[in-house]
């Protein structure tokens, strides 16, 4: 395990020369991907009612990752969460798993996803996702980075206000738009963006903020037909 205890110095190492007082999620991240070797990634923390909501994300490729899985409610972020085992898949080779997010997350340019539960010793907090755009492994193997992950989920409970954003009604509000905007684009067949684009318009013409047309569409209050 010197391997890993190589990364824990250095990870500690990263986040102390950030000059702060504290640790941010942000930070948290971007030292793993820098030291993983990967491309970009997204950091979740889940919260009550079976919300994952997306704490950082390190790009716009990244940010559109997470909405996808979270949009869907399919994908390694979530299956690791559940298991609370690291995952590594190559998108080509898991479209019969996850056959509508491996399409989308393809058309973003992600080859290959790792995914690593944020384990503290008294739960799951979340998901730290990575992804590389070429089909090539991270610089350790998946059970070195799931220490380095576990280190790093003791540092957020250390450093940042986890708990304080679990109960943010935030978290609940995106949980819920992100939900509809999966069903509004399956129903009528456009991207998640559009799905959105039209939650929005809908919620213009009714005078009523987007998590409340986006609620009327989970509780089946609101159907949008093509």
């Amino acid at each position: 395990m010197q391997r890993a205890g190589r990364l824990l110095d250095s990870l500690d190492a990263r986040l102390a020369a950030s000059g702060g007082t504290r640790a941010t999620a942000p930070e948290i991240l971007d030292a793993c991907i820098v030291l993983l070797g990967a491309d970009g990634g997204y950091l979740t923390v889940a919260a009550p009612g079976d919300v994952h909501a997306v704490v950082h994300a390190s790009s716009a490729t990244a940010e559109e990752l997470a909405d996808l899985e979270i949009c869907y409610g399919e994908g390694p972020a979530r299956a690791s969460f559940e298991d609370s085992a690291a995952r590594t898949v190559t998108l080509g080779e898991a479209s019969g798993r996850w056959p509508v997010y491996v399409s989308a997350a393809e058309s973003l340019g992600a080859a290959r996803l790792s995914a690593f539960p944020l384990r503290s010793p008294d739960r799951v907090l979340g998901v730290l996702v990575l992804y590389v755009e070429s089909d090539h492994p991270l610089s350790v193997p998946d059970e070195v980075a799931q220490v380095l992950v576990d280190h790093a989920a003791l540092t957020l409970v250390d450093t940042c206000d986890v708990p304080e954003l679990i109960r943010d009604d935030e978290w609940a509000d995106q949980a819920i738009v992100h939900r509809a905007t999966g069903m509004v684009a399956a129903q009528l067949g456009v991207s998640p963006q559009s799905a959105v684009s039209v939650l929005r318009a809908r919620g213009f013409v009714r005078g009523e903020r987007l998590v409340e047309v986006a609620r009327d569409v989970v509780e089946r209050r609101l159907t949008l037909n093509p």
